[in-house]
């Protein structure tokens, strides 16, 4: 004999599938995706050191370029 499931289950089963696809089709651009920030170091009070300690335009950049390169 066939077992019937509540409508409640069933809804959450496909919930999950959905959710299941969902992470499936996107998790390449979750996990290739990049953060740009600052250097892990107290904010310096020198302006040439508080200048090396945050991300230049330069490093911005190829930060994109790598991104941009996996898709």
């Amino acid at each position: 004999m066939e077992k019937i499931l509540p409508e409640s289950k069933m809804i959450e089963m496909y919930e999950m599938m959905l959710k299941i696809r969902f992470f499936e089709e996107k998790a390449t651009l979750l996990f290739r995706s990049g953060i740009v920030g600052g250097a892990d170091v107290p904010v310096p009070y020198s302006a040439s050191l508080e200048n090396a300690s945050i991300p230049q335009v330069d490093e911005i950049k190829d930060a994109v370029r790598y991104v941009i390169s996996y898709s």
